[in-house]
């Protein structure tokens, strides 16, 4: 394995999760795909270098079951950025809160509030 292709994410509304991706982190959405034999709706959103594919169930399979399981999504994500400061502008444009950064081995890391991401556990990451 060389590097991670992309992560997914299932969500309960695929609309509000495609829109939250685009106006909280500047993500460019590629085409809604809809997988029948899965019973799912799924974009992948681009960043600068991560893809991060949102998937919604909308029929009874894998996915339904997932979600009809507990909360949405991944344990979390770390978007990797180059100002902290000037990416939480940005992101409490669109109604995101921080929590304290801390430094971490590989860098300084800052936990989104999930109740203000959609319920997704996201991260600000600043390399060393």
């Amino acid at each position: 394995m060389t590097r991670v292709d992309h992560v997914a994410a299932v969500v309960r509304d695929l609309e509000s999760a495609r829109k939250f991706f685009i106006d909280a982190f500047g993500f460019t959405p590629g085409p809604v795909n809809e997988m029948q034999s899965l019973g799912i709706r799924s974009v992948f959103m681009k960043g600068e270098n991560v893809e991060i594919e949102l998937i919604q169930p909308v029929a009874k399979g894998p996915y339904w079951d997932y979600l009809e399981r507990g909360p949405i999504g991944f344990n979390h994500v770390a978007l990797e950025v180059k100002d902290l400061e000037q990416a939480m502008k940005r992101l409490e444009k669109a109604g995101v809160r921080g929590e304290a950064p801390f430094v971490a081995p590989r860098g300084t890391v800052m936990n989104l509030d999930a109740s203000t991401t959609l319920g997704m556990r996201l991260q600000l990451f600043k390399r060393k």
